[in-house]
């Protein structure tokens, strides 16, 4: 081979071998979450910022590099500020403040680790590198004819020049995550995009560390880690220490007064040894004598700064940045709206935003937050209590503010209230649920013949109520030793005045139909009673029920008073007594048999999330007729002439259970007394032959509600909902233009219908779970979640479009306020192409 051509092939290798090297570069791997965030905030100072670097995760981090590429409209010319951090995880954010200048607009920096450059000197070292390059390259056959020895010059030129490339790129790390943040100067809002490059140390696990120090003197403590040969100074807040440390590793707490030592393991997460003073593990929380003490690992929601709960959206919002918050955590949230217990949550999601931090939660077993409760005797009065009513219940009285929760479960949204009715001894409350209601009838009558008549189906009842009495209990649970005792007793008087309409027939109605639902028990509303002890309240929840084989319209007072209690004793036995009477009058046209009364459950709730005791009764009237009568006080008056072979008789029926549901929590199962019942003949009348025969109940034909129907189109179907507007002009244009938030770019439902009661919903950009909802369709309406979409009937068919929706920000930032947009919610067949999807 002649000395050119191989000095050509020489240098062709050596150009290739450095561009492989470029190509193949060990690049930065994109993580499915965003551990580490990006913030920029004002500071105290006339033109500071800090940047937030935010730690939403428990590992410990390595050689972490923030490069935040500053914006040209800021200084005139593009730049960037660079931060280096050598070790990264216990704490959760560190700052780094800079400074903007008033007139040039330049940011200058003054932590060692943190440097600023404006663009000009890097373009250079690339055109350099690429000059000695191509150098290399074209004078390669040169250099050889004159000297083979020469060859170590081109290579040495060659791997020099691309070296200068290679060294220009910014350091790559293990991981890799791009974000952008903005900040607002002047009255104008300036968007940073932010790169945050690091190292993970795969074995390190961080966990959270609550305890309770001792000493009136102690303001700090020093927390060595023995492992690591590390040592740390924490303050105490009000004689907590709360930090977070390696889940594996020994420590070592001390300060004045204060030797203790922690070894990993048991069901607290650590174990302590102290040899002077006290540390006992866990937040406590005490009021009026009751205490309320947290694992080692769950904390309660800093409220100093003040802070907002947002149940229809499982969100926590708190006004700071400072707080430790990470995904993972278990939080304890104080008493809120009727929620009088407070709630036990896991954070799923933080965003640290100019002034506050938006929490996503979700439901936490009590078990994973709370470590003891301690409740002395307590008695609790319904004068305190508060009626919520049960959703589709129409409920007028005296009203009280607040937010109701129907069901405490993060991810199913609470439904909020606006006025409820205040339970005053002696002081009625009243309720209406009428089924279908004005819409949905309308709906089912709008291809209907003259002539035709549906007056003698559906349901309709009214009550006006009040309630007296009060509910005595005491409960001392552990959650790490799974032991625990527990009294409850409740002497609560009802007094109804009722009305009721059906015709219909319960008894053999599928239990998941309307209808079926009345025989079970039809949710009135709750009674929620306020404690003085934290963590702990008391719930009375009330169900109609009305098993009926025919047709029943009746005006009924009632009286229904209830004596129960039961202690609930770690390896003792079960005790239960229960006792419940009840006196009624009314009027009354029956044709069939019935069943009708109230079924009220009496639990101690600990932190809304599980009872350790209840006490479930039923009282209520049976009837078999066929015709009207009135009955008082034993006595019975028919408005009819009593058939020979016919009878009126009234019974009446008492039942009552206790139970626990604690050992569930402990993978046992459910602790159920024996059911008492009681059953007495309040009249009976019979006809001139004195022998009694049942009347014969004439069923009513099963009609499909126009609710029904629709849901069966529905099954199968995939569906998707989108902003088209945003305050009247195109979403993405008013997004791109950052007039529409980038909250509203990842908060859009799509799934697919399971069948004709439950969808499967995503969320579109959203890091939420997939999870089965339950829907409904009312009128020209369907509801799930917190939504109502209209729909229209076209030739038999149910066909949405868009619609007009409000969103409302109550933040402080340019978008508060009202914002009208229009959103459109379409129909596919592509569910198949969904549940590909993963979590689908």
């Amino acid at each position: 081979m002649k000395r050119g051509t191989r000095a050509a092939l020489v240098a062709l290798v050596a150009l290739v071998a450095t561009v492989v090297g470029l190509a193949w570069r060990p690049q930065p791997v994109a993580a499915a979450t965003a551990p580490l965030q990006t913030a920029i905030v004002k500071n105290a100072t006339a033109n500071g910022y800090d940047l937030i670097l935010k730690n939403n995760s428990n590992r410990d981090y390595r050689n972490v590099r923030v490069t935040a590429t500053l914006p040209k409209a800021l200084a005139g010319q593009s730049g960037k500020l660079t931060w280096r951090i050598k070790r990264f995880g216990l704490s959760g954010q560190r700052r780094l403040a800079f400074t903007v200048a008033p007139g040039s607009g330049k940011v200058t920096v003054a932590e060692p680790g943190a440097t600023v450059h404006y663009a000009g000197h890097a373009t250079w070292w690339l055109a350099a590198g690429a000059f000695v390059v191509v150098l290399g390259a074209g004078g390669a056959f040169w250099l050889l004819r004159r000297r083979r020895a020469a060859t170590a010059i081109v290579l040495i030129g060659l791997t020099g020049g691309g070296l200068a490339l290679v060294l220009n790129r910014p350091v790559t790390a293990t991981e890799s995550m791009h974000s952008q943040v903005r900040f607002t100067r002047d009255g104008k809002v300036y968007a940073v995009a932010t790169q945050i490059r690091y190292d993970t140390v795969a074995k390190t696990v961080l966990v959270p560390f609550t305890a309770r120090v001792s000493g009136d003197k102690l303001a700090r403590v020093t927390v060595s880690d023995r492992d690591a040969a590390t040592k740390r100074t924490v303050p105490l807040q009000n004689g907590v220490l709360a930090t977070r440390l390696v889940k594996s590793h020994r420590y070592r707490i001390s300060g004045a007064g204060l030797d203790a030592n922690l070894t990993p393991g048991g069901r607290n997460t650590y174990k302590v040894k102290a040899a002077t003073g006290k540390l006992r593990l866990g937040q406590a929380l005490t009021k009026n004598g009751g205490t309320l003490v947290l694992k080692t690992t769950a904390a309660a929601l800093q409220t100093t700064a003040g802070y907002r709960i947002d149940p229809a959206h499982a969100r926590v919002i708190v006004n700071d940045t400072t707080a430790d918050y990470r995904v993972g955590d278990c939080l304890y949230l104080p008493p809120f709206g009727y929620n009088y217990g407070g709630a036990a949550v896991r954070v799923t999601g933080v965003a640290v935003q100019a002034t506050q931090t938006v929490l996503t939660v979700t439901d936490a077993k009590v078990d994973a937050v709370v470590a003891t409760v301690d409740a002395p005797p307590t008695t609790v009065s319904a004068d305190q209590a508060v009626f919520v009513p049960a959703p589709g219940v129409t409920v007028s009285g005296q009203p009280a503010q607040g937010v109701g929760l129907e069901h405490t479960g993060w991810s199913h949204a609470g439904t909020v209230f606006d006025a409820q009715a205040k339970v005053v001894e002696a002081q009625k409350f009243s309720f209406e649920y009428k089924y279908p209601n004005k819409k949905a009838a309308k709906a089912a009558t709008k291809d209907k013949k003259d002539g035709d008549d549906d007056s003698d189906t559906g349901f309709s009842v009214s009550d006006e109520m009040a309630a007296s009495g009060e509910v005595n209990f005491s409960v001392h649970t552990n959650f790490i030793t799974h032991k625990t005792k527990t009294k409850l007793a409740d002497t609560v008087t009802f007094g109804n005045t009722i009305e009721v309409k059906l015709a219909g027939d319960t008894k053999d109605a599928p239990k998941d139909s309307f209808f079926g639902s009345l025989a079970e028990g039809l949710p009135v509303g709750t009674l929620r009673f306020p404690t003085p002890v934290w963590g702990v309240s008391v719930e009375l929840p009330v169900n109609l029920v009305l098993d009926l084989s025919g047709e029943l319209t009746g005006t009924y007072k009632f009286e229904i008073a209830r004596n129960g209690s039961l202690t609930f004793q770690t390896g003792k036995k079960f005790k239960h007594q229960s006792k419940t009477d009840i006196t009624s009058s009314g009027k009354v046209e029956a044709k069939g048999t019935a069943q009708l009364g109230f079924r009220a459950k009496t639990k101690l709730m600990i932190l809304q999330s599980v009872s350790p005791a209840d006490l479930d009764a039923f009282a209520g009237l049976q009837f078999e007729a066929d015709g009207t009568f009135t009955f008082a006080k034993g006595k019975v008056v028919p408005h009819f002439a009593l058939a020979a072979a016919g009878s009126i008789e009234g019974d009446v029926l008492l039942t009552g259970k206790a139970e626990s549901e604690l050992p569930m929590l402990w993978h046992g199962k459910k602790v159920e007394s024996k059911e008492l019942e009681f059953k007495y003949q309040l009249f009976k009348l019979d006809g001139k032959t004195g022998t009694k025969k049942k009347a014969t109940a004439d069923k009513a034909d099963k009609t499909a509600s126009n609710a029904d129907g629709l849901t069966k189109q529905l099954v199968g179907k995939s569906f998707q909902m989108m902003p088209e507007q945003f305050d009247g002009e195109p979403f993405a244009k008013a997004y791109a233009e950052d007039r529409a938030p980038y909250t509203l770019n990842v908060y859009w439902p799509f799934g697919y219908f399971l069948d004709d009661h439950q969808m499967r919903v995503g969320w579109l950009g959203r890091n939420a779970m997939v999870e089965n909802e339950p829907y409904t369709i009312s009128g020209n309406t369907l509801h799930f979640e917190d939504w109502d979409v209209p729909f229209k009937i076209v030739n038999g068919q149910i066909t949405f479009g868009n619609f007009n929706w409000t969103w409302h920000w109550t933040g402080d930032d340019k978008y508060a306020g009202d914002h009208k947009m229009v959103l459109s919610f379409t129909l596919g067949d592509d569910a198949a192409e969904f549940k590909k999807y993963p979590g689908f």
